[in-house]
């Protein structure tokens, strides 16, 4: 038994009937390609259950949630109400569900300490942000017989949890051409320190997350320290936050010359929203948070994004890790994520070449 716990939208006096979430998942997959039947097969549904998930919810909501176009430019786009609608949810997300995740965890551990004698088929899972990801953990909880606990957190301290066996997994990521010595050989010490064995899961790209046009011409870090840039940070310990602050060195500046360093959000989702709402100029992250939200993105660095594992850990689950990633459904499914490369997902990687 696995608890989990989550969050449900509730229209005004239709309480005895929650917002489906597959409502969500279709408004964010019509955002990004326009289309209802495309919309539609992204999510899983039929091209009917599509247009009766979206009907069934205008007249509960009281509000149209898409624009449909017809003759040469036939599609579909969100209202205004339904990107409001998206931008709200990614919002509650980003500041309830660690919370909720952190209070399933405690639920958890404490249900499997009742009544259980021996090992328990555990596979704990720390790991930074990143979209590769949450698609492993979907699938891993539907395939397997093992209760896989994860918890978000950041690169660095993933692997000193590992080192501290704390978790039996540790996702981390780490830029290919270091601009720090010193971050690299944090990686390298930790890494060695925990006798950990890599597998790759795939290369991304981050970069500057702006405004769409790019109103205010930021196209470097640099660019970060103009008066006018409002700055929306990651949060401490991430790898994200790591990466700016070794970038900002690089580029000869300090903390103190952006305008908006100390504030911080909790995944590229989130600061991509962020950005979107008006709220911030621009951010480091993800190239596939700024496509989602249609914001312009200046790369700025290659990141390999890898899972280490305890020495020890149980055939069973490394195997099942590595078959998992190196499928060509799951590699495919990567693949298609703007910025990243799959092309090595669920191969070993030696500590010796992991860093060259």
């Amino acid at each position: 038994m696995h608890i989990q716990l989550g969050l449900q939208w509730y229209a005004d006096k239709h309480r005895e009937q929650p917002v489906d979430q597959r409502l969500f998942v279709l408004l964010k997959n019509i955002d990004r390609s326009g289309s209802i039947s495309a919309a539609a097969e992204n999510t899983g549904v039929s091209y009917r259950f599509a247009w009766g998930l979206i009907r069934a919810w205008e007249k509960l909501l009281g509000n149209p949630l898409i624009h449909t176009e017809r003759g040469k430019k036939q599609g579909a786009r969100l209202t205004e109400f339904s990107q409001a609608l998206l931008l709200e949810n990614a919002e509650i997300q980003r500041q309830l569900l660690p919370a909720l995740t952190d209070h399933a965890t405690r639920v958890n551990n404490s249900l499997d300490n009742i009544g259980k004698t021996g090992a328990r088929d555990n596979l704990k899972i720390f790991a930074s942000h990143d979209l590769a990801m949450n698609q492993l953990m979907e699938t891993l909880g539907e395939m397997t017989a093992w209760t896989v606990i994860h918890e978000v957190r950041g690169s660095l301290s993933n692997l000193r949890s590992l080192a501290d066996h704390n978790c039996d997994v540790a996702g981390f990521h780490f830029p290919l051409d270091f601009p720090d010595a010193d971050l690299l050989r944090q990686y390298q010490g930790l890494l060695s320190l925990a006798g950990a064995s890599c597998i790759d899961i795939a290369i991304r790209r981050q970069g500057l997350i702006v405004q769409r046009g790019n109103p205010k011409n930021i196209n470097s870090m640099r660019d970060l320290g103009k008066r006018s840039v409002r700055f929306i940070n990651r949060q401490k310990q991430s790898g994200t936050r790591v990466l700016v602050d070794a970038l900002l060195k690089h580029a000869g500046m300090k903390p103190a010359q952006v305008n908006g360093y100390v504030n911080e959000e909790y995944t590229h989702l989130a600061v991509a929203a962020m950005i979107a709402s008006g709220a911030a100029d621009a951010g480091i992250g993800l190239e596939a948070a700024a496509r989602q939200f249609k914001l312009a993105f200046v790369p700025v660095i290659e990141e390999r994004y890898c899972l280490a594992l305890a020495p020890g850990l149980d055939n069973r689950m490394v195997n099942t890790l590595k078959k998992q990633l190196s499928a060509t459904r799951f590699r495919n499914r990567i693949g298609k994520i703007p910025g990243y490369q799959a092309d090595r997902c669920g191969e070993e990687v030696p500590l010796s070449r992991l860093f060259a």
